[in-house]
């Protein structure tokens, strides 16, 4: 079979001849990785001294750290050169401090297990004796099967902690294999190195789930 010329093959496709041409000549037709071109910055050279007053506001008070704003009147007020436009100021500020948060952020993969259970409370409003009541609500719930019990109190204590997981234990008729609290609060508090658990929880519901 004789191969066709670029010309007739540009004729036939009906393209420019010269873009035949150019794929005749490649040997290899993989797709080519972009190149991610880093363009320099107006603000690169100040890009330091903002960083530096970051890592100051790690030391101040919420409200006494820098925002986008205040990093631009103070890069204006220092550098009477400076002409970077406000919005790159903040788009770098926000992102650096975005950075420093994730750095400093621990990410655990939770993978629940069938017969593992969590504990918390939330909060809602009921109709008690015809009043509106807030009310605090104990849920132990089991991730790996979505099933989930509630027990509802008026107050958040180590009391209504034990009384509820009890209750909810009688009612399943069984313990879960492993309980972790999402807020230990009424559970018991850490003293040092020390975990201190209050009695009256210690001898009820940390007996049962030791069962």
């Amino acid at each position: 079979m004789q191969q066709q010329g670029p010309y007739q093959i540009a004729k036939e496709l009906k393209m420019d001849v010269k873009t035949v041409r150019k794929y005749m000549a490649k040997e290899d037709f993989s797709p080519q990785v972009p190149v991610v071109v880093t363009r320099p910055s107006k603000l690169d050279p100040y890009k330091t001294t903002i960083d530096a007053w970051l890592k100051e506001d790690q030391q101040n008070r919420y409200k006494q750290r820098h925002t986008g704003k205040r990093v631009y009147d103070r890069l204006v007020q220092k550098h009477p050169e400076f002409d970077c436009s406000y919005p790159t100021v903040n788009r770098y500020v926000t992102a650096s401090k975005q950075e420093r948060k994730m750095s400093k952020t621990g990410f655990l993969e939770l993978q629940w297990h069938p017969g593992e259970a969590q504990a918390d409370f939330g909060e809602c409003d009921v109709i008690l004796n015809g009043q509106r009541r807030t009310c605090r609500f104990l849920v132990l719930s089991f991730p790996q099967s979505n099933a989930a019990f509630v027990q509802c109190f008026l107050g958040e204590t180590a009391e209504c902690l034990s009384q509820g997981l009890m209750d909810i234990f009688q009612h399943i008729q069984g313990i879960p294999r492993r309980l972790v609290l999402d807020n230990a609060t009424g559970a018991g508090r850490r003293v040092g190195d020390d975990a201190v658990i209050p009695a009256f929880s210690s001898s009820f519901w940390i007996r049962g789930y030791l069962l």
